[in-house]
């Protein structure tokens, strides 16, 4: 069973008065870590800079520096 069909198994067999007891126990837990918008912000950047720097090394794939010429 997958994370998704736990969860909604979870929600399916327990009670409010349950779900409302574990909410009250966990909601110190709120405010550690990034928002989730924060989060996936985050992650937009970082792929935007995965995107650039490919564009960028795909330009000219023939391009050498000719680190490895070895003089004599």
């Amino acid at each position: 069973m997958d994370f998704l069909q736990q969860l909604k198994q979870y929600f399916a067999d327990t009670s409010p008065e349950q779900l409302e007891k574990d909410y009250e126990e966990l909601r110190e837990f709120n405010n550690i870590g990034p928002t989730v918008d924060e989060y996936l912000q985050c992650v937009g950047d970082i792929q935007e800079i995965r995107i650039s720097e490919e564009s960028i090394l795909n330009l000219n794939p023939e391009f050498s520096l000719d680190f490895l010429y070895i003089i004599k």
